[in-house]
């Protein structure tokens, strides 16, 4: 029997029918039905047979099919072979289904059409989500229309239940008291939702109040059966409510709003599909929710603003565009003297001084050009007088248009005042600090006596300034060293003399140095001891007032500095108290130069010094060489003087040029600086050079001595590298912590690596097991763009590049480096050393005995590793392989509960599942079977408890297991399996929901032979600790010398700051007689610097005491020495109401002479830092660590601080706030740190800004 073409054309067709997803079929040309797929049946509902008898036109939609006729038409005609169009069918059960359908038509050898192939896509799930859509975006623009908010709630709800048929919707808001308000419940009952109202969230309150308080999701499937409806299941039941869904509505900063819950009748099971659309409408009430209250808070916000405006003290006002006042407050009433009916609707100019009118119009028209402007000017009151302001003018803006300007006026007539009479204060207080910086640098007796003349004249505002000394000759002879004036000739040729009985002897300056007595003539004109021909020679010059100022040595007057004024001298006692201070100041100045000059004449002395000492002359050449220099350098005095220091200690003069240059200018300069011996060794001195002048001032040589530093330098690099790593392990755990995907904490390590590691490139790479083995970059940080595509990356040992750093790391799983890339030895470096680098380190990234990746790490020096540092770079790559497989877990654990089984059972490790209440297991994998013995029956019969190698759990254990974590957490304990063999395993615990209750999940690892394994290589570090030892002495030598160098930095600062603290002693007592309340303001900034600079080099003293203070070892009562600190503390501060609580019966041992310094130091941090709270609360306890350990924490409630600058919290001189918020040194809890070192414990601290802060303590069993 022949076929057709067309029977053989449907007949090839049959096999893709039977496979195809979408819904297929042939059709006559007049649209019957000739082979539909089971998928385009089951998409209409009918059978193969039921389709067969019909028309693909009889099950279109009534409305399209006269456009399927056409299409038909068009088919058969020839028109169109093809047409792609949308289209709604009619099911069988008379829903309506949408679809995508293609028809394609067949024809024969003639182009005679034989049939249509139609292929249609069931689209109703996605029309049916755009229709929803469209509905949940008119729910927003009904909030934008600004609708009554109940109204707005209640469509919320009719939409969802539109959408899932026989629920019953509900929205419930939160007040600011923690209590449900009724918000929206359409075809509730009016009674239940009275009921509800005012009642509050909790963790066991319904499913809307536990949804609130948990901040999530809240499915009650059967009200009957749950316990969250326990103390509300009466209510439910009395009106026929069975299952309740609920899900929290949170605004922007994660507060929640309300909740949006969904109820049955029966006990009901939600789909994940109904469960979306629930969120998503829950998810957008709670924006209308949101904008409501915004706007309600917009309301209020007007109403505060209209109070400011009225209540202001200060003149508030608003112009128009001319210049016309609008509106203004009681303010402008009150500052110009005019009724507020005069001045509205007036121009503002005629209120501004005439003078300043150009000035102000010019601010007025930048503001309402839109430039907010601030500015000085001058008003005109209504009585005539004169008021200084400070305005502000800012443009009023509405729908983006400048429509006029808003302005705010100040009265700071009295300010202006105030500051003139500070000027005058400060023009003397700066020529005192001139002078004082003068002195402080000088290095030249007369070059320093010009200096202060010319300061008198440039800043002090003198018109002739000069310094003369008292002679002891016969005559009695002032003789002039240095003037400076602005106009010359009033001392040319004339003698003078400071004897009594002798002409010229009762001028002022003679008197002054006779009295030792400063004195002050006003005005030269009328001063009776001053001859017609000096007056008339002052006045020619300008000169009117005169000050002379004794410059005295102890008891005896050695000199005078005068000072001519072109006013009277009429200073204000603060003004002449200053510079009587500056006088001695330069008096002392004086005698200390001399000093100076006679030690240096006394150089002979400096033979017997450790140190290297040289003089040297301007051109190098040395010419004195003491026995420490011979000692250093190699060279004997013989060979050294006379040949340069170039030939001797220099190999390259940079760095001596540069320090030359400085030593010119400033006459001194310390510094390091590299030096070679004799032998040609290196070394590292900490130098000291004093530029050496002749009588008449000119530089003549170089005073030089050079401390050998080498050993210490050698020291602190291997100190820096070590801490560098250590910071990078830290640093990286902190990342660990906080990682939420893997490539964010692969991206922060690598970062980390360059940051705080200083290396130059780093880069992690997974191990890719294709046939070409290759490794692929993951993430880099550093300069790696472009080399990191050049470079072959493959762990095969045969391909090209295989054989390197790379795939031997990934091959045996061990650490490989390469100190110097450019050594003949490694090969295959090219790329990489014209880049710049020059050293490699390649880290495993290893998961069992499995290595997945490596993290490379690069720099473009030769790799000098300390003791200890590749083992600690190691572990930053064990901590970051850990962190990769806990994410890899984390992210398995977060999959879909079909998923999570299939994972879960088969995972070769050991899992469990267990009530963190009870412990009792709900679920265990295969491997968990396997690993202990027991059958699954046998565990969900068990506790974790029962797997202990004891029967009892200790505490601390049981707690851990029960608690929520955040984040994985790792615990180790020893089991005992089935057949009674004793494991100790590796617990990884999370926290997780299972079958929708909380539990933990337990990721088991097998670490028994690794323990063996640690103990043998305990065993082996014993043999390094010697070594460790050397090291530590080592050290120790150089603590000891930053100590004693602290200890002498800190006693040499106290004689000068001393002095200073009595001349402003001094100068407090003259302003206190004066009453000036500006010079009283600085004299007590003066004093707190002085108490501020003392309190700091105490401070120093206290932490070069430390180590070397010896500890007591003894017991005793910690806390009734912290009772004894409190109540010290309440009497030191009695305006501080500071509620302290300190826990009764706390013991320790130690030092309780060095342990009472730790708790005073903080308690007046945490005294300090709840200054600015009501009430301040401070708490002295102890608490048990995780391992058991005790440890002491002082807690209080003050302004805290932020945990990413806690690295800086212990170090010495490091502060979080500035001096301005909390004063204080930064030293103390360097001291406290120190202190709880030394007995061999550690401290810490916990804190976030605002939330007060916790720091914590432990302290060792013996001293360190």
């Amino acid at each position: 029997m022949t076929t057709s073409p067309l029977d053989e054309r449907i007949q090839s067709t049959r096999q893709m029918f039977a496979r195809a997803a979408v819904g297929m079929a042939v059709c006559a040309p007049d649209g019957r039905f000739l082979a539909p797929n089971a998928a385009y049946c089951d998409m209409l509902g009918y059978t193969e047979a039921e389709l067969l008898a019909r028309t693909a036109t009889a099950v279109t939609h009534p409305d399209e099919q006269a456009g399927h006729r056409t299409m038909l038409a068009e088919m058969q005609s020839g028109a169109r072979d093809n047409s792609v169009r949308d289209k709604r069918y009619v099911h069988k059960n008379g829903e309506i289904v949408f679809s995508r359908v293609s028809v394609s038509a067949w024809r024969d050898a003639h182009g005679a059409l034989i049939a249509l192939m139609a292929i249609a896509e069931d689209v109703s799930p996605r029309k049916r989500a755009e229709d929803f859509a469209a509905q949940v975006g008119r729910l927003g623009q009904s909030a934008m229309r600004g609708e009554p908010l109940a109204q707005q709630l209640a469509d919320a709800v009719r939409l969802l239940q539109t959408q899932i048929p026989g629920a019953m919707g509900s929205v419930l808001l939160l007040d600011e008291h923690g209590l449900l308000q009724h918000g929206a419940a359409p075809d509730l009952p009016a009674a239940y939702n009275s009921a509800v109202v005012g009642l509050p969230i909790g963790p066991c309150a319904g499913s809307c109040g536990t949804a609130a308080f948990r901040k999530s999701r809240v499915v009650v499937c059967d009200i009957h059966q749950d316990p969250l409806w326990a103390d509300y299941k009466a209510l439910a039941v009395q009106h026929g409510l069975r299952a309740c869904w609920s899900t929290p509505m949170v605004d922007q900063q994660g507060r929640v709003l309300g909740t949006f819950a969904l109820y049955h009748r029966e006990p009901h099971t939600p789909s994940a599909h109904e469960l979306e659309l629930v969120d998503t409408v829950a998810q957008v009430t709670g924006l209308v929710i949101e904008r409501a209250t915004r706007e309600a808070a917009l309301q209020l916000n007007e109403q505060i603003f209209r109070s400011l405006f009225d209540q202001n003290p200060d003149a508030v006002y608003s112009l128009d565009l001319e210049g016309r006042i609008l509106t203004a407050n009681g303010g402008l009433e009150r500052l110009t003297g005019y009724p507020m009916a005069d001045m509205l609707n007036q121009p503002y100019l005629p209120f501004i001084a005439p003078e300043q009118r150009d000035a102000t119009q010019a601010q007025f028209l930048r503001a309402a050009a839109g430039t907010p402007v601030s500015y000085e000017t001058v008003g005109r009151r209504g009585d005539g007088q004169r008021v200084a302001l400070f305005v502000t003018n800012m443009p009023i803006v509405v729908n983006q248009n400048i429509v006029g300007v808003y302005g705010i006026a100040r009265d700071v007539t009295a300010r202006k005042r105030d500051e003139a009479a500070l000027a005058r204060a400060s023009r003397a207080l700066e020529m005192a600090s001139r002078c004082n910086a003068a002195l402080m640098r000088a290095d030249n007796e007369q070059a320093l006596l010009e200096e202060i003349c010319g300061v008198a004249v440039q800043v002090g505002g003198a018109r002739l300034a000069w310094v003369g000394y008292a002679l002891d000759d016969a005559n009695k002879t002032i003789d002039r060293r240095a003037f400076n004036a602005v106009t010359g000739g009033y001392l040319t040729n004339d003698p003078m003399t400071w004897a009594a009985d002798a002409p010229g002897g009762q001028l002022p300056v003679a008197r002054a140095i006779r009295s030792g007595e400063m004195v002050v003539v006003p005005d030269l004109a009328h001063n009776d001891t001053t001859d017609e021909r000096r007056k008339q020679a002052a006045k020619a010059r300008g000169y009117r007032g005169l000050i002379a100022l004794p410059l005295m040595e102890g008891d005896r007057t050695f000199g005078v500095l005068a000072m001519f004024y072109a006013e009277e001298a009429d200073l204000p006692a603060r003004e002449l108290a200053v510079l009587r201070e500056m006088a001695s100041n330069l008096a002392y100045g004086i005698s200390a130069l001399r000093a100076r000059a006679m030690v240096r004449e006394q150089a002979k002395l400096l033979d017997k010094a450790h140190d290297a000492i040289v003089v040297r002359d301007l051109q190098g050449r040395v010419v004195f060489w003491n026995q420490g220099a011979e000692r250093l350098y190699g060279w004997s005095s013989a060979e050294a003087i006379g040949a340069t220091v170039f030939e001797l200690a220099y190999g390259d003069a940079a760095g001596f040029h540069t320090a030359m240059r400085v030593l010119l200018e400033k006459g001194e300069w310390t510094g390091e600086l590299e030096h070679r011996t004799k032998a040609g060794q290196r070394l590292t001195v900490e130098a000291g050079w004093t530029l050496v002048r002749n009588d008449q001032g000119a530089p003549t040589g170089v005073f030089t001595i050079n401390t050998d530093v080498s050993a210490r330098k050698r020291v602190e690099r291997e100190m820096q590298r070590t801490n560098r790593a250590l910071q990078m392990l830290s640093r990286g755990s902190d990342v660990l912590i906080r990682a939420t995907g893997e490539g964010e904490l692969l991206q922060n390590v690598c970062q980390i690596a360059v940051d705080v590691g200083g290396y130059s490139l780093a880069w992690v790479g997974y191990a890719m097991n294709g046939p070409d083995r290759r490794i692929e970059v993951q993430r880099y940080a550093g300069d790696g763009a472009g080399y990191l595509e050049d470079v072959q990356l493959t762990w095969l040992e045969t391909a090209p590049g295989g054989g390197g750093i790379t795939g031997q790391t990934i091959r045996t799983g061990r650490t490989q480096v390469r100190h110097d890339i450019r050594n003949p030895r490694w090969r295959g470096w090219d790329t990489a050393i014209a880049r710049g680098f020059r050293s490699v380190i390649s880290l495993p990234l290893r998961s069992g005995t499995t290595t997945f990746g490596l993290l490379m790490l690069y720099r473009t020096d030769v790799l000098v590793l300390p003791t200890g540092e590749l083992q600690l770079l190691q572990e930053l790559a064990d901590n970051l392989a850990f962190g990769i497989v806990n994410l890899r877990y984390r992210d398995a654990l977060r999959q879909s509960d079909a998923k999570y089984r299939t994972l879960f059972d088969s995972n070769p490790q050991p899992m469990g599942v267990y009530n963190p209440e009870t412990l009792r297991f709900v679920a265990v994998n295969p491997a968990a079977v396997a690993f202990y013995g027991y059958s699954p029956a046998e565990f969900l019969a068990m506790g974790v408890e029962d797997t202990m190698s004891s029967r009892s759990m200790e505490p601390w254990l049981r707690k851990a297991l029960a608690r929520p974590f955040r984040e994985p957490r790792t615990l180790e304990w020893q089991q005992r399996k089935k057949n009674g063999d004793l494991v100790t395993v590796e617990a990884t615990i999370s926290s997780m929901v299972f079958e929708g209750q909380d539990a933990r999940l337990a990721l088991v690892n097998d670490v028994t032979e690794r323990r063996r394994t640690e103990q043998q290589i305990t065993r082996l570090t014993t043999q390094l600790e010697d070594r460790v030892r050397h090291r530590t002495a080592q050290l120790e030598s150089v603590n000891k010398e930053l100590e004693a160098f602290s200890y002498s930095v800190a006693h040499d600062i106290r004689q000068p700051l001393s002095s200073v603290s009595g001349f402003a002693y001094l100068l407090g007592k003259v302003v206190a007689e004066d009453g000036n309340a500006s010079a009283r303001h600085y004299l007590d900034r003066i004093q707190t610097g002085i108490k501020q600079m003392g309190d700091m080099t105490d401070a120093l003293l206290s932490l070069s005491r430390l180590s070397r203070a010896e500890l007591k070892w003894e017991a005793f009562d910690l806390s009734a020495l912290a009772q004894e600190l409190v109540a010290l503390n309440h009497e030191a501060h009695p305006g501080r109401a500071v509620r302290a609580v300190v826990e009764p019966g706390l013991r320790a041992q130690g030092d309780p002479r060095l342990i009472r310094q730790v708790l005073q130091n903080l308690l007046l941090n945490a005294w300090k830092f709840t200054a600015h709270v009501a009430p301040a609360e401070v708490t002295i306890g102890q608490r048990a660590l995780d391992d058991g350990e005790l440890a002491f924490f002082v807690r209080d409630n003050g302004a805290g601080f932020d945990m990413a600058f806690a690295d800086k919290l212990f170090g010495a001189f490091q502060r979080l706030h500035s001096p301005s918020e909390f004063e204080g040194t930064g030293i103390g809890l360097a001291n406290v740190k120190r202190i709880v070192t030394r007995h061999g414990g550690r401290v810490w601290a916990a804190s976030a800004p605002g939330e007060g802060a916790t720091f914590y303590f432990t302290l060792g069993s013996a001293p360190l």
